[in-house]
């Protein structure tokens, strides 16, 4: 159920959320993408419209509760230059249409980091095209620096509290959990004695 892209003028992206509900964004260079209560969210253009929101305008949405597949609710994001469309389960629960008016979000995303608000989405997948071209990054942050599309860079913030999450790739999957341990898992990789890799 992944969405299917023609070209590099798309940016497409997923992120897995537990059926128990959640709260998250999506930070981008060009704004943000929320989801919270289950059925609440928002999308935010920078230098947009009236400007009345923090430089720029946001634009609130509620939709229909989703139904889960596989104890998650996926929502799969497509932006282009001129459109901004969610989906879930192919379904379109949300599309904005760009104009004049719509600031930074006129331009392509070429940055993504998230931030979990609800410790009950710590379990959540963010899925971006490996064609997603990424931008030189000032270090002065400890931001990861990359240099072209051959790169997939994604962020996850956890209360200093400590917590537990893992991203499941195409590839495998990352995990932290106990604070201070993680590992990374690779499909049908070396002796394959663990779920075949």
């Amino acid at each position: 159920n992944k969405v299917i892209v023609s070209d590099g003028q798309y940016n497409v992206h997923s992120v897995r959320m537990p059926c128990s509900g959640g709260w998250f964004k999506l930070y981008y260079n060009t704004g943000h993408f929320e989801i919270f209560a289950n059925n609440k969210g928002n999308l935010f253009c920078k230098n947009a419209g009236r400007k009345n929101w923090y430089g720029g305008e946001r634009y609130d949405f509620n939709f229909a509760q989703q139904n889960c597949v596989d104890g998650f609710v996926q929502f799969d994001v497509v932006k282009t230059s001129k459109d901004f469309t969610v989906y879930v389960g192919g379904n379109q629960i949300y599309k904005k249409d760009f104009g004049s008016y719509s600031g930074d979000c006129l331009q392509s995303i070429n940055r993504i980091t998230s931030h979990v608000y609800d410790s009950r989405a710590l379990t959540f997948h963010l899925y971006a095209q490996g064609w997603l071209k990424f931008q030189k990054e000032n270090n002065s942050n400890n931001k990861v620096i990359v240099s072209d599309g051959q790169y997939n860079v994604h962020s996850v913030r956890m209360p200093c509290s400590g917590g537990w999450f893992k991203l499941y790739y195409n590839t495998g999957h990352f995990e932290i959990f106990a604070n201070n341990r993680g590992n990374l898992f690779c499909k049908n990789a070396g002796r394959k004695n663990w779920y075949g890799g």
